[in-house]
């Protein structure tokens, strides 16, 4: 039965239509919504069967090869076209706040645990080297200058060369004292730190020492003055200064540290918990660093606490341990006045890279 539409007359402008539709390859069914959307307001006037029958009374016929071109060309565009909707909405990129620079004030070079008489002269090197480069506003020994051995509560192996005597061990540091003076500017503040092995305090080796084997003595007027670690450690011509800790930047508590955990890192983090407050320590022997966010709450604002463990700078394989797992090196801090920024530098076989220098010291 025909369709509905079949008598519906062609116009000569649909057929020229018709006829070019074919030539380009197109079906009936794309070919009838060419013909509405052109000559019918969108509707459907033109059906596949009045296309159809159209094309046979004017012999009109379907160029193959268009079509099969426009199939081998249609998946490729078709298929990736709704891809362009997926692309990031074209907006001007947002700029960013600008920066500002703030000069730094001057260097806080920080060395810990040197043990002298069984101190590492390679790492000693690379540490007064860095110095005298660096010309720091501040050094600070960070405790444990002398091991005091002699006097320790260790077995003594007189086979090895880490047993000097006091005198030995006071040579040893001064001649280290004499390098450093002479390595940094004249302005550059050197103080040392109350630590467990050196220092006036009462965990000291020396006055547990001194109490112990002369507790008496010490009672006698004038006695504690002439028998202090000062007395005896610092020498007359020497810049060196002891103090219990210090407070760089008015956030970054320098201690010597009295917590010992098991893995780099854990000590200091140990000894910021204890302290409330960001620190950095020697001690262990060991190299670390971390941080963590303080939230902020009413009446104070959020904050950032950090914790440094600095290593040392004494021998690895000392007579009292065996293969303990401690690093050589020294911290740098530079301040601007409100922050500060750490640079942990790492010595391994008296060589280091020192970011802050954009230097490679080695020892020679």
């Amino acid at each position: 039965m025909p369709a509905r539409h079949d008598h519906t007359p062609w116009s000569d402008d649909e057929l020229a239509m018709l006829r070019r539709l074919a030539a380009e390859g197109l079906g009936s069914a794309q070919s009838a919504r060419r013909l509405n959307d052109e000559f019918h307001g969108g509707a459907s006037e033109r059906t596949t069967t009045t296309v159809n029958l159209a094309r046979t009374r004017h012999g009109i016929f379907v160029d193959r090869r268009s079509a099969a071109t426009a199939r081998a060309e249609a998946p490729v565009t078709d298929a990736f076209a709704w891809l362009e909707g997926l692309k990031p909405v074209a907006v001007p990129a947002p700029s960013l706040p600008r920066a500002t620079v703030t000069p730094t004030k001057g260097l806080t070079i920080i060395g810990g645990d040197f043990h002298f008489g069984c101190h590492d002269e390679r790492a000693l090197s690379v540490f007064v080297e860095a110095c005298r480069l660096a010309k720091p506003s501040q050094v600070i020994l960070n405790g444990d200058l002398p091991d005091l051995l002699a006097v320790s509560k260790y077995p003594a192996d007189m086979r090895k060369r880490h047993n000097w005597t006091l005198g030995d061990e006071a040579t040893a540091m001064h001649g280290f004292l004499r390098e450093l003076e002479a390595a940094v500017p004249r302005t550059t503040t050197i103080v040392e730190t109350e630590a467990n092995h050196s220092g006036n305090g009462t965990a000291s080796r020396w006055w547990r020492y001194l109490s112990d084997r002369a507790g008496a003595l010490v009672t006698l007027p004038g006695a504690e003055a002439k028998l202090s670690y000062q007395a005896w450690w610092h020498p007359e011509w020497s810049r060196l200064q002891l103090v219990e800790t210090v407070l760089l930047a008015n956030d970054l508590l320098v201690l010597h540290g009295d917590i010992v955990r098991k893995h780099a890192a854990y000590s200091a983090r140990a000894t910021m918990e204890k302290w409330s407050s960001s620190v950095m320590h020697s001690h262990t022997h060991r190299q670390g660093s971390g941080a963590q966010r303080v939230p902020g709450i009413p009446g104070r604002p959020d904050g950032v606490q950090r914790f440094y463990e600095i290593g040392c700078l004494c021998n690895l394989e000392p007579s009292y341990a065996s293969a303990p797992n401690w690093t050589q090196g020294f911290a740098i801090v530079r301040e601007d006045g409100e922050d500060y920024g750490v640079e942990l530098v790492t010595i391994d076989k008296g060589r280091a890279v020192v970011n802050t220098l954009g230097a490679t010291v080695k020892a020679a």
